[in-house]
């Protein structure tokens, strides 16, 4: 499970594209050390005392998870608010590439009929 984060943290921190993601990241890989120092230490007491067991999982584990979850989900909210604001720049941009489009092809059908109009009148008037 350590791995796993880890290896998650080396693409957070190396790709920081988005405002307010490195503020969040630091923090949120602290947290998540801690966490897993609470959850190894949990196992040896665990085989101890269950009431012992107990009490450091709701006063130091449950807090220490909620920490990264709550880091966890403002990350995804900023990676969503991200993602929404790229959607609506290609929305914007692929909006005017289609008037573009109309405007450019609208103009080359006009010189078409206007050239085989010329070349129309030009062929038949010596007939």
């Amino acid at each position: 499970m350590k791995a796993f984060f880890s290896n998650g943290w080396v693409g957070a921190k190396d790709n920081i594209t988005i405002e307010g993601k490195k503020k969040l990241l630091a923090p949120l890989a602290k947290n998540i050390s801690t966490y897993l120092n609470h959850i190894s230490e949990l196992r040896p007491v665990y085989k101890s005392d269950l009431r012992k067991t107990a009490t450091l999982y709701h006063e130091t584990i449950l807090p220490s998870f909620h920490s990264v979850r709550d880091a966890c989900i403002r990350l995804r909210e900023i990676n969503q608010e991200a993602m929404y604001k790229a959607s609506e720049q290609a929305r914007r941009m692929a909006k005017r590439a289609i008037w573009s489009m109309v405007i450019i092809g609208g103009t080359a059908i006009g010189i078409g009929l206007g050239f085989s109009l010329f070349l129309s009148n030009l062929l038949v008037r010596p007939v």
